[in-house]
């Protein structure tokens, strides 16, 4: 996964909102950067919801309540289907087709770089899913704003990002809507809850670890190739647990029963994989778990509508307060200049820059060093 070093990784979620913010690039070259940004933030909002939709389905005691063995097929669906595009296109590996110095994997780089984060990778899926079993869609999701803050915490603390006391005041508001959100579940399960919340440190520790390993001063693949090496390094690691809690008859019984649906969620999973290594190539960790806001409101009006879950006016409250909190930290990272004064003098300067269409930022201000993100 290629960890850039130009303006795409210093511009955060504004990036995203604009991709071709302080370019001197002509009109046709702005539309079109525009246009694959766009197309690959839809990509991601409809591969992510539907494959949170799979899941929800499959992962019921009448089907395939089995977490694990799908977190597996998963990643091994994701292994032959890689091999196999890449006997097709080969191209498409650059990483793998033509190896630079930075990008040859051996047996060192594997225990030193893909087995860290295939360990929280893993992890992250299995509990994601099993809490799935236990608590609804919009709850889950409302949890996970929460990691944008977690995130926060842990780049800071890994000295991959710089502390600021308006990120920090925007934490505490950010985290005062997740505990109003939690406060006012309906159906409130604790060992959901604990799932969730395990998964979420794991997922954090995974995105500052693939972000440390795969910076300029570490490995550099391109996303293709990442997912090409990552999917079978994930299996290896989760067959040991799998064997352990779900090596029984019941659940190859359950996978024959259920194939199709299974193989649809490997295809979404496969494809979200590349999508999502994608569209992190553009941004940092910080700034993919703002970007992921608009899927997660998505799921949420889905988990409402389809799956007939129940979203309390207090986790309305909290959800909205989560919300403007995250529209805070991106104008934080994308206009840090405005701030340098004060804090709600800085918010108004914002406000009037992204209603005049400027889009640039102060050089080098609050930015997360080495970059990316996620498979």
């Amino acid at each position: 996964l290629v960890a850039p070093t130009g303006p795409s990784s210093r511009t955060g979620f504004g990036r995203m909102l604009n991709p071709t913010a302080g370019s001197e690039a002509g009109g046709a070259s702005r539309a079109w950067a525009a246009t694959i940004t766009i197309s690959l933030a839809i990509l991601y909002i409809v591969n992510s919801a539907g494959l949170i939709a799979f899941n929800k389905y499959l992962l019921h005691y009448d089907r395939f309540p089995y977490p694990i063995t799908m977190v597996w097929l998963h990643m091994v669906g994701a292994s032959v289907l890689g091999v196999l595009l890449y006997l097709v296109r080969p191209t498409l590996f650059p990483s793998i087709s033509s190896p630079a110095p930075e990008t040859y994997v051996d047996f060192r780089t594997v225990v030193k770089c893909f087995v860290p984060v295939g360990i929280f990778f893993g992890t992250t899926l299995v509990l994601s899913n099993t809490a799935m079993m236990y608590c609804s869609i919009a709850f889950l999701q409302m949890m996970k704003e929460g990691n944008l803050v977690l995130v926060y915490i842990f780049t800071v603390s890994a000295g991959l990002d710089k502390f600021s006391w308006a990120q920090t005041m925007v934490g505490v508001w950010i985290l005062a809507g997740c505990t109003l959100c939690i406060h006012g579940e309906m159906h409130f399960v604790w060992i959901g809850f604990i799932m969730q919340f395990c998964g979420q440190i794991a997922e954090c520790f995974k995105l500052v670890v693939q972000q440390f390993l795969l910076s300029g001063q570490g490995y550099r693949f391109d996303p293709m190739s990442f997912v090409f090496y990552m999917a079978p390094v994930s299996a290896g690691i989760i067959t040991i647990p799998m064997l352990f809690f779900e090596g029984h008859a019941a659940v190859w019984a359950a996978a024959r029963a259920w194939y199709a649906w299974l193989a649809a969620s490997i295809l979404l999973a496969f494809s979200l994989n590349i999508v999502v290594s994608m569209f992190i190539k553009h941004t940092s960790a910080v700034s993919f778990m703002m970007a992921g806001l608009v899927k997660d409101c998505c799921v949420v009006m889905a988990s409402v509508t389809v799956f007939r879950d129940v979203v309390t006016p207090m986790q309305q409250c909290g959800f909205t307060i989560q919300l403007l909190g995250v529209g805070v930290v991106s104008l934080l990272k994308t206009f840090p200049h405005c701030f340098k004064e004060s804090f709600v003098g800085g918010f108004k300067l914002a406000l009037q820059e992204v209603m005049n269409g400027e889009t640039h930022r102060a050089p080098e201000t609050a930015k997360l060093q080495p970059a990316k993100e996620k498979i």
